[in-house]
């Protein structure tokens, strides 16, 4: 998704005036509003029906503006509570608790116990529905901001409603990332250019300009130590769900993320419904549109997008050899051939171990992502003598059938981590055949290159001298 903001050049830093003149109310009067607004709040879902048209709209439109307003209000007013020192004599644990439990409707006597408060007057209402800890502990944290005399013009934008609190949150973090590139700027100028961003930019507009203000003014030494930081930070990890789905969670950095951004957002448009096929990647050359409209959701979409990625990528990647691999980059899944026709019951394996229902081997076959030799045919080479020098294809795929690990003794890591030795060497006059072949992992590997180890290759696996 693309983000709406404006050139650096186009962007001048607001500054934000003084607080609107008092209005004359006092506390009891705006206490009392407050309480009409909650009442009418209440009510407001049992008379929509009645609302014309252009009611609704008005409705929706100013409920929105409460929305928005309650929460820079409610800043304001833990703010406070945090100068008085009244959160540090209540039996909350902090800021956010005080936030979370008032917002489930707590009974105020249970906080503060010690203090002398009114009765509250109870609109008519369903219970409270409390707000997400992720919505009280910002509330909490830009509240403590509001604390600083450093953060005033921030403060003052949220009074005049010229940002809410999500914004206000994230521009935060950002000035501490952009003070240290612009030495001649104040944090009043900073929050400036967050501040003169159009209305409802939210948090992932802050943080884009937040960007162009450091790739614009940071010189060449920071933005590459910056980048290493990131580059040492990536990760890419998976856990297995309840459910049976997998978790994939990546965290990369900014080109990383743009090159995989851009590269699934190509393969994740709706593809309709067409004569030709259904497969929804080809490109329907010889069919004509249905009129079905494309079911997938976008998550979906983009999931689809990925493992068209991945899959024509570890083709590629295990047809070139000039790329070093500790594997086949392209799954195998081994399964008997008798299970996988539904004659007999059983499961799939992968070269890790992981089970797959029969089903869903049989959706590889469809897509011939499982080599012959697997689905018990005789018609994938296992020998190429010596007119080929690298263990490839079925022949790869019937090494680790055989071998399943590492065949150095005492180790058992996985064929992923593995390479396929020539017992007798290539250069010896060693042919590529599956009785010239084992399974190592790269120590190992080196180990048996080092010592001029030697081993018998049996049809049941490989013994070592």
């Amino acid at each position: 998704m693309s983000v709406d903001v404006p050139l650096l050049a186009d962007v001048t830093p607001l500054t934000v005036g003084g607080v609107p003149a008092d209005a004359g109310m006092s506390v009891h009067e705006c206490a009392g509003r407050v309480h009409a607004v909650l009442e009418a709040l209440t009510g407001i879902t049992a008379v929509r029906y009645q609302a014309s048209s252009g009611q609704l709209a008005v409705l929706t439109q100013e409920v929105l503006a409460v929305l928005q307003l309650a929460e820079s209000a409610a800043v304001g007013l833990v703010a406070e509570a945090i100068q008085r020192g009244v959160i540090d004599d209540s039996t909350a644990a902090g800021a956010t608790q005080w936030v979370s439990r008032l917002a489930s409707g707590e009974p105020i006597g249970r906080l503060l116990p010690d203090a002398v408060h009114p009765a509250r007057r109870e609109p008519a209402r369903v219970d409270w529905p409390g707000v997400e800890p992720v919505v009280a502990a910002r509330i909490a944290k830009v509240a403590a901001a509001c604390t600083q005399p450093q953060n005033e013009v921030l403060v003052t934008a949220l009074r005049t409603g010229q940002v809410g609190v999500a914004a206000a949150s994230t521009a935060l973090v950002e000035v501490e990332k952009i003070m240290p590139v612009l030495p001649g700027s104040t944090r009043d100028e900073v929050f400036g250019y967050f501040l003169a961003l159009p209305a409802g930019s939210g948090s992932r507009a802050i943080r884009e300009l937040g960007k162009r203000v450091i790739a614009t003014f940071a010189d060449q030494d920071y933005l590459d130590d910056a980048d290493r930081k990131l580059d040492a930070a990536e990760t890419v990890t998976w856990m297995d769900l309840p459910n049976g789905m997998t978790r994939l969670v990546a965290d990369l950095g900014p080109l990383h993320a743009a090159q995989v951004e851009h590269a699934i957002d190509a393969l994740s448009r709706p593809a309709p419904g067409n004569t030709c096929c259904e497969q929804v990647f080809h490109r329907h050359t010889g069919g004509e549109r249905t009129g079905e409209p494309d079911d997938r959701t976008p998550g979906k979409r983009r999931a689809d997008g990925l493992m068209l990625l991945l899959t024509r990528g570890a083709d590629q990647i295990d047809a070139d050899g000039a790329i070093v691999t500790s594997g086949q980059a392209k799954l195998v899944i081994t399964i008997d051939h008798d299970v996988l026709t539904g004659t007999l019951r059983g499961f799939g394996r992968t070269e890790a171990g992981a089970a797959l229902n029969p089903g869903q081997v049989r959706r590889l076959a469809c897509d011939a992502d499982i080599l012959p030799m697997v689905l018990g045919s005789d018609s994938e080479p296992l020998d190429v003598g010596r007119r080929q020098r690298l263990v490839s294809g079925g022949l790869c795929a019937a090494v680790i059938e055989r071998d399943r690990h590492c065949t150095y003794p005492g180790c058992a890591r996985p064929p992923s981590w593995c390479q396929v030795h020539h017992v007798i060497p290539w250069h010896n006059g060693g042919e590529t055949s599956l009785t010239n072949s084992a399974l190592l992992c790269q120590t190992h590997h080196a180990t048996v290159h080092r010592e001029k180890h030697t081993a018998t290759v049996g049809r049941s696996g490989v013994s070592w001298d």
